[in-house]
């Protein structure tokens, strides 16, 4: 999970009415869909570019390992009249989805648009778990708990795949301090696009290795993003 860079609404704001009162009308139904396949293609596209190809939440690749799904920070079941609020939109895989489903959070789960969820994490290294950094406040720390229980954060593969991203970027490191150029380049333009997975694992490896200013040009580089990040 790291901070997303959320661009302009890509519909109205009476498009934006027009697909909400429709929601409200159909809801609970039990037969039709909570947004049409038109309002589908209008939205999908530029949530999955905000989050650079990737699921909010456990940033695994969408399209590679899960399809795209459109999540809301606020549940739409709870709060319908922001079901198309393009703020409290998301894109997700369908597990963190699933596992989030219709929570009434009140505003614990992080929101990585207003915020960075670097200051909110670390990483284990001895199993790939994501635990509170420590220098959080009390409040902070509930928040780190609470978005990793909400999200199930700590699903067994994220783990695995946390610590493979985290001994890639050591490997660079190693690489840069030995002067292996060529080898250190191969690293680099992997790990510094924009649509790698598992960034957060990527900058704390960095940072817990020394080389802030690569973590820094990777959050430059993923803040400029790209139209179509693979």
């Amino acid at each position: 999970m790291v901070r997303l860079w959320r661009g302009e609404a890509p519909y109205s704001a009476e498009k934006q009415q027009e697909w909400t009162n429709r929601w409200i009308r159909v809801m609970g139904d039990g037969r039709s869909a909570w947004l049409t396949a038109a309002a589908r293609n209008v939205i999908l596209r530029p949530l999955v570019a905000m989050g650079r190809g990737k699921c909010a939440y456990c940033e695994g690749r969408l399209g590679a390992q899960t399809y795209p799904e459109i999540e809301h920070y606020v549940a739409k079941t709870k709060e319908p009249a922001q079901a198309f609020l393009w703020s409290n939109l998301f894109p997700a895989c369908r597990l963190c989805n699933n596992a989030k489903s219709s929570q009434d959070h009140q505003g614990l789960l992080i929101k990585c648009d207003d915020e960075d969820p670097e200051l909110f994490f670390r990483i284990k290294l001895a199993n790939g778990e994501l635990e509170p950094d420590p220098r959080l406040d009390a409040m902070g720390e509930q928040r780190a708990f609470r978005t990793i229980e909400i999200c199930d954060l700590q699903r067994g593969e994220l783990c695995q795949q946390r610590l493979d991203a985290w001994q890639e970027a050591a490997k660079c490191l190693e690489a840069i301090a030995s002067r292996n150029g060529d080898l250190a380049a191969y690293f680099l333009k992997r790990l510094l696009h924009p649509g790698r997975a598992y960034k957060l694992a990527v900058r704390l490896a960095f940072i817990h290795g020394g080389a802030e200013a690569l973590a820094a040009a990777d959050r430059e580089t993923f803040r400029r993003g790209e139209e179509n990040p693979k």
